[in-house]
């Protein structure tokens, strides 16, 4: 058996935009208001929150955080530190970081950067010397370096 409320609802959707309240619309179909509120939340829910002021005031609230989310991944991407980025907001570093990670930005360690570096100049034929010269790194961590990912061997003897 079809609901007579299925009828009823465009006129209470309308009554509802032009800005009657549940009470004045449950006077004119005679039943109370917290029944136009359960018939407007059960046949139409996003408009029922939508048309509510608390769900004005969230709308607005989840839009404002959208755009702070988006602002702050934006910031992330050019290269902006989670601790910056927090402070520039106001937020915690743990929202940051779980914006960042539930986004997927994936950005290279300062460790991989540096390896990349190394490992471009040795490909130029530069020495460990020059490289550590022009990277600002020592000797001795290039030469690790090299060495861990496989480019030179040790040359300790154990």
């Amino acid at each position: 058996m079809r609901s007579a409320w299925l009828d009823r609802m465009p006129d209470v959707v309308a009554r509802r935009q032009a800005g009657q309240s549940y009470d004045e619309i449950g006077q004119h179909y005679g039943v109370r208001r917290e029944r136009i509120r359960q018939v407007l939340a059960k046949y139409r829910p996003r408009d029922a929150a939508i048309r509510s002021p608390r769900g004005k005031r969230l709308a607005a609230k989840q839009q404002r955080a959208g755009a702070r989310r988006a602002a702050m991944l934006t910031q992330y991407a050019a290269g902006g530190t989670v601790t910056q980025i927090a402070c520039q907001h106001g937020v915690s570093r743990v929202l940051v970081d779980c914006a960042v990670r539930s986004a997927g930005i994936r950005r290279p360690s300062k460790v991989a950067t540096v390896l990349g570096d190394v490992l471009r100049l040795e490909v130029q034929g530069l020495s460990q010397t020059e490289i550590a010269a022009r990277t600002g790194l020592s000797q001795s961590y290039v030469s690790g370096l090299l060495v861990r990912h496989g480019v030179r061997r040790s040359t300790t003897v154990r």
